[in-house]
């Protein structure tokens, strides 16, 4: 008698790129929502390339090569790129002569306050 042992093993790969021009941390973006401004599902998904800001379609092309180019030993069932536009409001302050900032995020309005010594405030999330 002969077995052959066959083993098969299917993994998820997410790559996320984030494009801002805040000083705000990096992965607040992804703690609040956003809307959903393009999404593509195929077996290959292509870069986007018709988006009016060029640094996103460079990102895309870059991530969509990447992604051929490290699972060149696997098989690529289904892929899909997603774009996610969050709503981000920078706020310039001056109270009692000190100069301050503060952001507003996503569709909850969440406040991020650097330094802000509470956390709730007037019916406002403070993170």
């Amino acid at each position: 008698k002969c077995f052959i042992k066959l083993i098969v093993i299917y993994s998820n790969n997410e790559v996320e790129h984030l494009i801002q021009n805040s000083d705000l941390p990096e992965n607040l973006p992804n703690e609040v929502s956003g809307e959903l401004v393009f999404e593509q599902t195929q077996p290959r998904v292509w870069p986007i390339s018709s988006y009016p800001d060029r640094e996103l379609c460079r990102a895309s092309q870059k991530l969509v090569n990447q992604q051929q180019n490290a699972y060149i030993d696997s098989r690529i069932i289904m892929q899909r790129q997603r774009l996610r536009a969050v709503p981000l409001s920078e706020c310039l302050f001056t109270y009692r002569n000190k100069d301050g900032r503060f952001w507003i995020c996503g569709k909850e309005r969440l406040v991020y306050a650097p330094g802000y010594p509470q956390k709730w405030c007037w019916g406002c999330v403070v993170l």
